[in-house]
């Protein structure tokens, strides 16, 4: 298969080949940009419309040099090789502010990078912009007025759930109702919700944050993902005493929920 691109890495600089990497993922509209060392190259993939295509090759002499400077952009340790990290990079192109999330993971042949990319700013639609027919648009506005119970959106990566979570929670966002959203991380910041930002190193946990939540008064509880069954737990207990809880779970389709 034919590369999307392909560069003259001894003669371009590094610096320039990953703005570069950046810009063409926002062109071709890729989801994710994957970084694979092995023991000879650096393969780097996009995942365009839920499948990895080949973009370029990088030599194995500048492969540490390209996940250094996306380390750098994501405010990454770069003399840290040993651990896997996590870090954010925000850009603007054309007017446009795009989100990446990137996760660093040490492998046999280097470090695997994985940049996560969100455009949620320029996506986030009232529930009626955001293509679902008028008759599932009006069911999901009288779900999220409830004053308690759960409200899941399924699907699976790149789906739209976040999307789909940030406009409801516009929909319903008020200064008469405590509206308080834990998120790893916050993706996009929301007018009259309180978002709470996971990390570890800080104490915040999903369970962490959740029990303090409860005793914050909310009305409505957003749980980014039910990463395991604990906090699912834990948003059912809620969602029965009187909160509205949100959130989204991973699955193929919804009828396999």
């Amino acid at each position: 298969m034919a590369l999307l691109r392909e560069y003259d890495f001894e003669k371009e600089p590094v610096v320039s080949i990953v703005k570069k990497i950046l810009l063409d993922s926002i062109k071709f509209k890729a989801s994710d940009i994957h970084f694979d060392p092995t023991e000879t190259e650096l393969s780097i993939r996009f995942r365009i419309n839920g499948n990895l295509q080949e973009y370029t090759i990088a030599p194995e002499n500048i492969k540490s040099n390209i996940t250094t400077r996306v380390k750098i952009l994501s405010n990454m340790n770069i003399t840290d090789t040993m651990h896997p990290q996590t870090g954010i990079i925000n850009i603007d192109i054309e007017g446009k502010h795009h989100n990446m999330s990137v996760s660093s993971l040490p492998i046999c042949d280097g470090e695997k990078i994985v940049l996560h990319i969100s455009n949620y700013e320029n996506n986030i639609k009232s529930l009626s912009k955001m293509g679902i027919n008028p008759e599932d648009t009006d069911k999901i506005k009288r779900l999220v007025k409830n004053t308690q119970g759960l409200v899941l959106i399924t699907g699976t990566t790149s789906s739209g759930k976040t999307t789909t979570m940030y406009s409801m929670l516009k929909e319903i966002a008020s200064k008469s109702i405590n509206i308080i959203s834990i998120e790893e991380p916050v993706k996009l910041k929301l007018a009259d919700i309180n978002q709470v930002e996971i990390s570890p190193d800080k104490g915040i946990t999903y369970k962490n944050a959740l029990k303090h939540i409860m005793l914050q008064d909310p009305n409505i509880i957003c749980i980014d993902n039910l990463i395991d069954d604990e906090i699912a737990r834990e948003a059912i207990r809620a969602s029965i005493t009187g909160r509205l809880v949100i959130s989204s779970i991973y699955t193929k389709n919804a009828y396999t929920t």
